[in-house]
């Protein structure tokens, strides 16, 4: 089997997803057993028939679980209400998990849940190629839908939320109206208070990957 580790808890609880080699097909995110016996947690796709894989990529010290299911190869018949989706795992491998939907569009990842529950990533707005494509987003853990658009810095077209702390801290990256991706705080009220965290000097782009509980950020450039 091949297999990523992306995200680990103060408990040592860790979650990635795992496949089949070579191929690497049928991807399903997991929740390791750190013991190294084998004992690993499928966390599963949804049983409606189509070609899903799953990626588990963050889990807080409750347990929670997040990343991203999404639709492998087209099949026959109606397409399913959405590409991929940021998805909140039944950490028990039941299958019971959330969508977390988007922002009116068709795809939506997860790529981090603090210790509050509070889940970040990107989704989209619109369906197809219309439009701008992804935003940063706060998603609501309920799956009711509603989901917060962190926005992007003055005049840029998109942006992505990779990490948030356990003080609703959050971090990624937003486009400026060159369309240059730069390092950004993000308001987490969606007003569009972010903030423009810069680069080194004579670099093009730059992007945050991380914050802790000191607010500390740290990224590339």
């Amino acid at each position: 089997d091949c297999g990523h580790a992306y995200g680990i808890n103060t408990h040592g609880q860790i979650v990635g997803w795992m496949s089949d080699c070579p191929s690497v097909s049928d991807e399903r995110a997991t929740l390791f057993d750190p013991t190294g016996d084998g004992n690993n947690i499928d966390l599963g796709i949804p049983d409606d028939g189509r070609d899903w894989d799953s990626k588990a990529v963050s889990i807080n010290a409750a347990g929670q679980i997040v990343g991203t299911t999404l639709w492998n190869w087209w099949v026959p018949g109606d397409p399913p209400p959405m590409m991929s989706y940021a998805t909140l795992f039944d950490p028990s491998g039941g299958g019971e998990h959330v969508n977390l939907g988007a922002l009116g569009g068709d795809w939506s990842e997860a790529y981090s849940v603090n210790n509050g529950g509070q889940i970040v990533g990107l989704a989209s707005a619109t369906y197809g190629s219309g439009g701008w494509g992804h935003r940063a987003t706060l998603f609501d853990p309920t799956g009711e839908g509603n989901n917060i658009n962190l926005g992007t810095l003055p005049g840029g077209g998109e942006s992505q939320a990779s990490s948030i702390n356990d003080l609703g801290q959050i971090v990624g990256y937003a486009d400026d109206a060159s369309g240059n991706q730069h390092a950004a705080l993000f308001d987490p009220s969606g007003t569009g208070n972010n903030v423009d965290l810069g680069m080194l000097p004579g670099a093009a782009w730059s992007w945050a990957t991380s914050i802790n509980n000191a607010g500390q950020i740290v990224g590339g450039s």
